[in-house]
Order: C-alpha cells, then structure tokens, then sequence
C-alpha cells in the first residue's frame, strides 16, 4: 500500500496529489485510482516530451539564425576582402612603382608590370624563377648580403643596378620588407621599387655642372686676378709720374691744374676698376670676407675724419653723434669701411651745397646694432626705389655732371649680406635719404680687439715723413721698365737713397748676395721665378736672410696679401704706388730694423 503513495510523491501538482490520494483511499476505486494515475503520468510525459521537442526546435532555430548570420558575415567579409584584394591588385598593377614578391627560396611569385617594364621582361620569364637568376653576377653577393638581413626579420632600403636582356641597365631602388607567417618566421619578403635612372643621371649632370661651373668660377677669378694685374701696372705709371709732375715747383698753375685732374681722373679710373673687379668677384662667388670684432666708434672716427675734406669742399655740414657706448660689432673691417664710405660719399655727393649729413647709430636689440646716414638731398623718388641696388643704374644721374658708375651701392648690398648684415633705404622719408645698415653685435663675453694684419700690411701704412730715414740702399726687382723708371724718380726725391734695378727674379737674387741691400723691392709677377721663389732664395743664404722684403704686385686681394705675409714678406704695396704710402713703408720698415 506504501508503493502507490510513493508514485503520487511523485507528482509535483497540489491538486493532483490530491485528487489521487482520494481515490487510493476508496479501495472499491482502486483500480480507478491506478488508472488515473497512469493516465496522468502519461500526460505528464507527453508534456515533457512536447516541451523537449519544443526546446530542440527552438536551438535547431538558433542555429539556423546564428548559421545564416554567420553564413551572412562570412560572405560580407569575403565580398570585403576581395574588394580590397581587388583593389590592392589594382593598386599594384597601375603603380608607377615596381612591386617584387618572393618567397622563402627568393622565387619571384609576384611581379606588377612596372616592375616588368624596368628590368625588361615578360611575366612568365620571370614567375617562378629564383631572382638570383635574373639579376646578373655582379650583385649576387649584394642579394646575398640583403637575404641575410631579411631572414632576422628587418626590412632595408638600397640600390642595385639590374642588366636588361637587350644589354641596358636599369638603376634601381629597393624598398623590401620581410613577409612573416603566423608564428612570426620569415617566408618571403616584397619590395617597392623605383626606377632611379632619371635621379642619377640629373645628379651626373648637376655634378658635371657643379664641376664645370667650379672651372668657371676658377677661370673667372683667374681673369679677375690678371685683369686686376694689367689693369693696375698701367695705372701705376700713370699715377706715379703724375704724382712726380705735381711735386715740381717749376710748373705754372695751369700745368699743375692738368696734373690735379690726371691724379683725380687716374684716381676716379682706379675706384671703377676696384669697383667693376669687386662686383665680378662677389658674382663669382670669389669675395673675400674676414669677420671679426670691430669697434664701431673707431671705425667711425676714421672714416669721418677721411671723408670731412670732401664735405668741406661742397659746404656739408658734417655731423657725428657718438654713442654713449663703444660697441663691438661683427663685421670685415675693410668690407665695412668700403660699405660707409660708399654711403658717405654719396651722401655729400649727391645732397645740395650747404646740406647736412648725419650719423648715428641705436640698439636695435641685445643682438642688433643699426647704424644710420641721413642726408637732407633732393633724395630718391618712390618709382625709382625699387632699382636702388641694381648694378649700373644711377637712376637718372647719370644726365648730371655728378662723376659716378652706380655699382656702389650694389657692391655695398652684396658686401653686407656676405657679412650676415642688412643695408637697406627707409621708404617712409619724403626728402632726402635714409640709408641704416644693421650689423650684429658681439656678445660682451666675447669682446676683444681686431685681428688687424701687422701696421705694415695696412692698406694706408704711417707715412713716417718727418722721421724719414737720412740714407739706405735698395734693390728693386722689376720686369716691366716704366715700373723701373717710375720708382727711380721717386728715389730721386730722396738724394741720400741708392737704388739697384734687376728685370728678373734670377738677377735679383745675385744682385742682392752682391749688394747686400738695406730693403728689397720685389714685384711678384717676374717672368722667370715669381716674387715668392726669390724670396725662397734669399732665405737659404745666410748674408741676405734678414733683408726686409717687400712686396710690390698688381693683385689687391686679401688672400694675396695674406699669402706674402705668410711666406715672409715685411709688407705689400699694390700698384698704382703712392709715393706717401712707399715711402712711409720704407721708413717704417728700417727705422724698426
């Protein structure tokens, strides 16, 4: 009687478990009860079964679902990547660019038609094929080299010149980069390629051009050098007799008028082929420039006082304000002189008589010195500003009686930029004109003196006059005969002095172991040995090595200078000579020794 309670404890529904109870308690309705009880269970099974089959076609359902949208993906993804390879492959086909694939034994298994055209072959030539094949035997090592690099995995960038079939070269560059599989091991490598035929030939060319444009430069400094030589050792003569002629006490006044205008035409003719000579150098990129530190004030005193006569003579009134502080600038001490004095000269030039020219300077900034000439002239009308620094244009005063070849103001341009300075004309001045010139300052720490060459080497050495020396020998070594002749009239102009005359350079060597000279003229351009080897000579003899040796040459340069000074030569006088400045070198010279 136990078992069938145990069944109906299995029924989980309160009513149900009820209902059963009540008919096992009727015994008449057993058998009822039982099967009521079956009938029940069997629905409940039923039911379960139902739900089962329910629950399986709703996975199956989800399955399906989740299959279809997978399904769904995939092809999206699949469409996506061959568009994408589709477009790579386009990419790569139409390029301008070489594309190169290999795999792990360098067997091209990619090329793009690009790449085809360069090396000058067909697709099936070259697919499947090791590329150590179709590369040539002169850079096998190279690829070797390369495959090193790409087996540990780094990409690299070089060059390698590939033989065509038909015999060409190809010049290319290589931009590969190592393909790694899923565990990161190298199994092959692509690169993009250039063709760098066209590059290296423009770089041929530029190098040629470069080459060739050296030889010009050297050809036309050459030419400069000599131009300056020939143009001088004429001048010489001219300028020196003419200064002999205006020493004489017997000609009458208009003689001496004659020769004032030689020496200021001589001397007019001199400044334009400094000029014209300067401005080819700067175009040929051959001007010198040495920067040092350069005490403004100085500077200024000098060129004020050089320039006070010329303004004096067209009633300019002068005026020079002096800074509170002596600054240092950086700059060619010359270059800079040569800068002012253009723009002084034009300033009293070209002003009115009775006009007024100013000069000062202000502090830009901690780094920045701008230097002002202010002049009250008729000045420079606004349409003719813009050709202000043009080479040759004098913006119409070249109608007026006013002497000039307008390249001053161009070279001074020029000079100040190779200097890292600026010269410029302020715009906003309706009269008159405003020329500034900035120049970088030296910084305080780094404030010291020029390096000046030695007092002999100046361009304007003292003219020691009045403590000329009474009597002294001396050897002049000079091809050119109306050199000669000139430097022996001068001489004469100092009784007490004896003068040797050699034509050569050999000559001049024996004359002075002969003669034993006090001082020793040399110009540099002998026809035999130049001025530097008889200098050379007269070192190796113990009698004439301590002769001062000057040197006389037609070549103005600062590196000309600076060569004789190294090889040993006491001073440099240029042609045309100053009868002043000769002298005062010779004065200064043995009054020292």
């Amino acid at each position: 009687s136990s078992y069938p309670w145990k069944i109906v404890s299995l029924i989980t529904t309160a009513q149900l478990q009820g209902i059963v109870a009540q008919k096992l308690k009727d015994k008449g309705n057993l058998w009822w009860g039982l099967f009521t009880l079956l009938f029940i269970l069997s629905g409940l099974l039923l039911w379960i079964v139902l739900k089962i089959r329910q629950k399986e076609r709703d996975q199956q359902e989800r399955i399906i679902e989740t299959n279809a949208s997978l399904e769904y993906k995939i092809e999206e993804r699949t469409r996506d990547l061959n568009e994408s390879n589709k477009k790579l492959s386009t990419i790569i086909e139409t390029t301008s660019q070489g594309f190169i694939m290999f795999d792990g034994q360098v067997r091209v298994v990619e090329i793009n038609p690009t790449m085809l055209t360069m090396i000058g072959r067909s697709y099936k030539e070259v697919i499947g094929v090791s590329w150590f094949n179709l590369i040539g035997d002169e850079n096998r090592s190279l690829l070797r080299e390369k495959i090193a690099i790409r087996k540990k995995g780094l990409g690299e960038e070089y060059d390698m010149k590939i033989p065509k079939p038909d015999g060409s070269v190809c010049s290319c560059h290589f931009s590969s980069t190592p393909l790694l599989n899923e565990v990161n091991k190298v199994e092959g490598s692509f690169a993009l390629v250039s063709d760098i035929g066209e590059r290296l030939e423009a770089q041929q060319n530029l190098e040629k051009a470069k080459v060739e444009a050296e030889k010009n430069s050297a050809a036309k400094t050459l030419f400069l050098t000599s131009m300056s030589h020939e143009f001088r050792t004429p001048m010489n003569s001219i300028l020196g007799f003419a200064q002999l002629l205006a020493a004489e006490e017997c000609l009458g006044i208009k003689q001496k008028d004659f020769v004032e205008k030689i020496l200021v035409s001589g001397d007019h003719l001199k400044k334009l082929i400094d000029d014209i000579l300067d401005l080819a150098r700067i175009e040929a990129g051959s001007a010198e420039i040495n920067i040092t530190n350069v005490d403004i004030c100085i500077i200024m005193h000098e060129l004020i006082a050089t320039i006070e006569p010329i303004a004096e003579e067209r009633e300019i009134e002068l005026v020079a304000e002096e800074p509170e502080t002596h600054y240092q600038v950086k700059a060619d001490p010359l270059r800079f002189q040569q800068i002012i004095l253009n723009l002084l000269s034009n300033a009293i030039k070209y002003n009115r008589i009775g006009g007024r020219v100013e000069v000062f300077c202000d502090k830009i900034n901690d780094h920045k010195l701008r230097l002002h000439i202010v002049d009250d002239g008729p000045g420079i009308s606004p349409d003719k500003r813009p050709f202000l620094f043009e080479p040759f244009n004098r913006l119409g005063a070249e109608t007026s009686s006013i002497q000039g070849t307008g390249i001053g103001l161009a070279i001074s341009k020029n000079l100040a930029e190779l200097m890292d300075c600026q010269l410029g004309l302020v715009e906003n001045d309706v009269s008159g004109c405003h020329f500034y010139i900035d120049l970088p300052l030296v910084d305080e720490a780094d404030v010291r003196g020029s390096n000046d060459l030695p007092q002999e080497f100046k361009s304007e050495p003292s003219q020691a006059i009045n403590n000329s020396v009474e009597s002294c020998t001396l050897l002049y070594i000079e091809d050119n005969e109306l050199n000669r002749m000139l430097l022996a009239a001068i001489i004469e102009k100092r009784p007490s002095f004896t003068l040797f005359n050699a034509v050569d350079g050999r000559q001049g060597v024996e004359l002075a172991l002969k003669e034993l000279p006090d001082l020793i003229l040399a110009d540099i351009g002998l026809p035999d040995i130049d001025g530097f080897a008889v200098l050379a000579e007269l070192q190796k003899h113990d009698e004439t090595r301590k002769i001062p040796v000057v040197a006389l040459s037609g070549n103005a340069t600062k590196d000309d200078i600076e060569k004789a000074h190294t090889a040993g030569f006491v001073g440099y006088l240029t042609k045309p000579i100053n009868v002043g400045t000769l002298f005062g070198t010779i004065d200064d010279i043995l009054l020292k020794k």
